[in-house]
This record gives C-alpha cells, structure tokens and sequence, in this order.
C-alpha cells in the first residue's frame, strides 16, 4: 500500500472516529446552555458552550463536514457577542438554542 493510500485510509478513520463524537458533542453544549439559561449571572457554562462549539467549528472543517462547521461557527459567533455585552444574557440565549438545534439535526442526518 502506498503511503499516500495510508494517509486516505488514516483520514478516513479520523473522520469516522470523529463523526462518531458529534453526538456527545452536541449533549454535552446543550448541557452548557441549560446551565446558563438556568444561572444567567455565570459566565462559567457559556465559556464552556463557546469552547465547544468553537472546537467543533474548527475540527468539522479539518475534516471535511462543512455545514455541521458552519453551524457550529454561527453558534460560536452569537456566544462572541453574548459574553461581550453580559446584560440579559437569559433574554438572549434563545437564538443560540434554536441553532443549537439546527447542529443536531445537522448531524443526526450525517
């Protein structure tokens, strides 16, 4: 097998591995934003929601699943503008949570 054969099937298996996670992923944001529509006050959850979604953003482009990278971007630069401008966080979480929902369906169609 060549190597460039190798890299193919190495990247492949990336994917696959990475797809895989997408679901976790998602929990695991929604879990963040549940958090910060519970204690608005905490920036804490939404640092961690931006992480997330930044991370997937990021990787989903590394790896070839552009939509799913788009609408985790979209997510990420709605969080940018919540944590620079902290009043009525709560009131402004809604856009976020209906995106949220458009990555998981992303995703689950695969």
């Amino acid at each position: 097998m060549s190597g460039g054969s190798d890299f193919q099937l190495a990247m492949q298996q990336f994917r696959a591995d990475f797809a895989q996670q997408l679901p976790e992923r998602v929990r695991e944001a929604q879990g963040y934003l549940q958090a910060s529509l519970a204690n608005p006050e905490d920036e804490v959850p939404l640092c961690e929601l931006h992480r997330v979604v930044h991370k997937l953003a990021g990787s989903c482009g590394t790896f070839g699943l552009r939509d799913i990278g788009d609408a985790a971007r979209a997510i990420e630069e709605l969080l940018d503008r919540l944590l620079a401008a902290p009043d009525d966080r709560a009131g402004k979480l809604a856009p976020v949570a209906e995106k949220l929902v458009v990555l998981a369906a992303l995703i689950a169609e695969g």
